[in-house]
């Protein structure tokens, strides 16, 4: 497994791609009220994520969840998952590296 710094670093364009897409759902929610709008980019995001999670190999599908089901951790209440009956909360990268890190020794 990588060190986690290594780890936040690739993390890094996948929460400045959210920080970006929600100012960008907001405006385009103030200029299509009625309408569902999605600002682009999501796609090239599935694509990175598929890449750190084989490079990484992340078998589990890990990051993919932690992006989109726990909306980066910003879903709350927060989410938990278990692994062999250990419990983790995923609320930010650090959880979800040490889930990467157990997932990885329990292999």
């Amino acid at each position: 497994m990588i060190e986690y710094k290594q780890f936040e670093a690739y993390m890094k364009p996948i929460l400045d791609w959210d920080a970006k897409y929600e100012k960008e759902a907001e405006a385009l929610k103030q200029l299509y009220p009625s309408s569902f709008v999605v600002p682009e980019g999501g796609r090239l995001v599935e694509s990175y994520i598929e890449i750190l999670s084989t490079f990484i190999e992340d078998d589990n599908d890990w990051i993919d969840y932690f992006v989109w089901e726990c909306d980066l951790g910003k879903t709350k209440p927060y989410k938990y998952v278990s692994i062999h009956g250990k419990k983790f909360k995923l609320k930010n990268i650090k959880d979800l590296y040490n889930l990467l890190v157990y997932s990885e020794k329990v292999k």
